[in-house]
């Protein structure tokens, strides 16, 4: 304890005289330097708050002015205008637009875009309008935000997508809005104009417009510039962004993501289309080389499973080109690039206006575009001459035939479950004649079971020579050898098209299997019963689906009652390799749209049914015997009795007949091969018979 006390003795009075030292002593013994004069100007004002020494860089004789340029920023002062937002459009399905467009006085750009048709609810979140440019608000990029060197110039490292535009007073309607800017120097003047289709009371009435009319998906965009100084502006190239923020909808289970889609117009009046993944976007961004695009452009944006935002320029873009380059722009990468958001970036061709108040309006020039914004719609994509963006594939006329088919049926007040259902019967129907012909096939093959087993014992040991005489007694029963396909290479295309019509089609987006929507709520997606709160290890499945399993079981069971027993021991390792190939197939279609399961399973039940029915009624067939009738016998001698009717044999001795027949003729002919394999006899033998 007396050292603890001596401790803290020693180190109080080391603070007390720190302290001492500090306050009293230091001061006493080190004065400060005395404050120094307050600068004066030219003028004999005091400067104010600048309280700078006098030396080189400040001299005495300066004035306030000089001072406050070598302290602040350079360049004139930047004006700010308020926060704003305004609306377009509607949210209200039953209004005259299509749209509701929030814009942003932030660049003076659009925030968002959303669908109000309630086809097109939020992934997941039906009765939600579909959020479709801008569905990330916390990104700080927006769509038709624009940057002009000229002008970003004076901003001190900001750039005209930072600053606040004013709203022009009495521009804003429910349909159209204008933006405008000045910059600080006051010789360049930008101003920005949408529009949306406002759509007539006739055509308010018409709700299938929403399928054809491209002008209400589509937000108009004038971009003007304008030369307000004394003297001449020279190259003057803006750069605009395209769309923003498209959204995901079921990224694990989706084979399409965000993609650049391209449209370039060739000097004969042609369009030369083609995609630009995120993945590639955000690797060639890595590497610092984004890859420039300088053809003139038909269309240029982005485009995801069922939606597409395009800009297109509007006017000859051949002979005159509104965009001089273009190229893809990674807005975030993420940790999968293949997620990746990305837009698009144009910069136009430079261009040089006159001084202020030229009498030809040389002084400012005006550059359209219009924005598509809606769903991938064959009608509403040709108004762009942008319809190879809904790339159905290699079976294009095959999924247009399908989808004509399910519209039909949907028409008919199925749902688009019921539809598929009944279009699988359709389709079955279709193939009746080639799934009877595949029937006989395996029953032919069942009867040459045995005979193809003997062969089997018989080249044993030489395997070489067993094909040709198994193609000889097939040829015998007018057996072909990809028979038993025919009906899997016929549905093969058909398997395919409805893949793709159920990933391109937006009419079977978020379509339930009924119309209350309960389990399969989403026909191009899993059905996904439950989630398992965990990742399973190596398959990466979170969720039960159902679907898949029942696809498969019921392909077994077709495949019981279809494929012929096994020869050998051989074909039986075969049969029992293609069961492990079907629990392969659940992985590999674990994650297929639920609507494809349903094609699955109504067409395996219709198989095993057709089957069974053609197998009864050829049992049927076999055991109706067949009378006929000896037209030319001689007619009986007329005599004075008449005879007693013969007694008409039943059924069952008529056929007990026919056996004895078949019978017979199956010994004689057992016996004519046994002589003509008996050896010669030599003459000694048939002396002495």
């Amino acid at each position: 304890m007396e050292q603890q006390r001596r401790l803290m003795l020693f180190f109080t009075i080391s603070l007390a005289i720190l302290l001492g030292w500090s306050q009293f002593l230091m001061p006493l013994w080190f004065p400060p330097p005395p404050k120094a004069a307050p600068i004066v100007g030219n003028d004999g004002d005091d400067i104010g708050p600048f309280d700078f020494p006098v030396s080189a860089l400040f001299p005495a004789n300066v004035g306030r002015e000089a001072i406050a340029a070598a302290v602040e920023p350079k360049g004139p002062a930047i004006a700010e205008h308020p926060a704003q937002t305004v609306e377009l459009g509607s949210l209200d399905a039953d209004s005259p637009f299509f749209l509701n467009v929030k814009l942003t006085s932030r660049g003076g750009a659009i925030e968002s875009i959303r669908l109000n048709d309630i086809r097109y609810p939020e992934f997941g979140e039906r009765g939600t309008p579909l959020t479709l440019v801008g569905h990330d608000p916390l990104s700080e990029e927006k769509t038709f935000a624009t940057q002009l060197a000229a002008f970003d110039d004076q901003l001190n490292g900001r750039t005209l997508e930072d600053l606040h535009w004013e709203v022009v007073a009495d521009s804003v309607t429910d349909s159209a809005a204008t933006f405008r800017i000045v910059s600080p120097d006051g010789r360049i003047e930008l101003t920005k104009r949408y529009e949306i289709l406002k759509l007539t009371p006739e055509q308010v009435k018409q709700p299938e417009l929403r399928d054809s009319l491209a002008d209400g998906y589509q937000v108009a965009l004038s971009l003007g510039v304008k030369n307000l100084s004394p003297t001449p502006l020279n190259d003057l190239a803006y750069t605009l962004r395209g769309p923003v923020g498209l959204p995901l909808e079921d990224p694990l289970n989706s084979h399409k993501f965000r993609d650049v889609r391209m449209g370039f117009l060739r000097t004969d009046g042609g369009v030369d289309t083609s995609t630009f993944t995120a993945q590639t976007a955000v690797e060639q961004e890595e590497n610092q080389a984004i890859e420039v695009w300088k053809r003139p452009i038909q269309f240029l944006g982005v485009d995801t499973q069922y939606f597409a935002a395009l800009v297109q320029p509007v006017g000859d873009q051949l002979k005159s080109p509104t965009i001089e380059a273009s190229q893809a722009d990674v807005i975030t990468a993420g940790k999968e690039p293949q997620f990746a958001d990305v837009s698009v970036l144009l910069t136009s061709t430079p261009r040089t206006l006159a001084p202020a108040g030229a009498a030809d309006e040389s002084d400012r020039f005006t550059d359209q575009y219009v924005l598509f914004a809606g769903p991938k719609r064959e009608e509403l994509l040709t108004a762009m001459h942008a319809e190879a963006v809904l790339d159905y594939g290699w079976f294009a006329a095959l999924v247009r035939f399908m989808l004509v088919i399910l519209d039909s049926l949907r028409g008919m007040g199925l749902s688009y479950g019921l539809a598929i259902i009944g279009l699988t019967c359709v389709v079955r129907a279709f193939m009746f004649p080639l799934t009877r012909y595949q029937a006989r096939s395996m029953d032919k093959m069942k009867e040459l079971q045995p005979k193809i087993k003997v062969l089997h014992e018989k080249y044993k040991k030489n395997p070489e020579s067993l094909s040709p005489d198994e193609m000889r007694q097939m040829r015998d029963v007018n057996l072909k050898v990809f028979s038993g396909c025919l009906p899997l290479l016929f549905q093969m295309p058909i398997f395919i098209a409805l893949y793709r019509a159920l990933q391109m089609s937006v009419d079977l987006r978020m379509a339930p299997f009924h119309f209350s929507g309960k389990w399969i709520d989403n026909l191009a997606s899993p059905d996904a019963m439950f989630a398992f709160g965990f990742a399973i290890p190596l398959l990466g499945w979170t969720e039960f689906n159902l679907l898949p399993w029942l696809s498969i079981i019921l392909m077994l069971v077709n495949q019981k009652y279809t494929m012929p027993p096994p020869a050998d021991e051989e074909q039986a390792l075969q049969y029992k390799m293609m069961n492990v190939m079907m629990l392969v197939m659940v992985v590999m279609f674990y994650r297929v749209p639920s609507g494809l399961c349903l094609y699955f399973i109504a067409s395996s039940i219709w198989g095993t049914a057709e089957r069974l029915l053609l197998k009864k009624f050829a049992a049927q067939t076999k055991l109706t015997p067949s009378t006929t009738i000896d037209s030319t016998a001689a007619p009986a001698a007329t005599t004075t009795t008449t005879p007693a009717p013969a007694a008409k044999p039943s059924m069952l001795d008529e056929f007990k007949a026919k056996l004895r027949g078949l019978q017979e003729l199956a010994d004689k002919d057992s016996s004519l091969t046994r002589g003509s394999n008996e050896p010669p006899k030599s003459k000694k033998q048939r002396g002495r018979r």
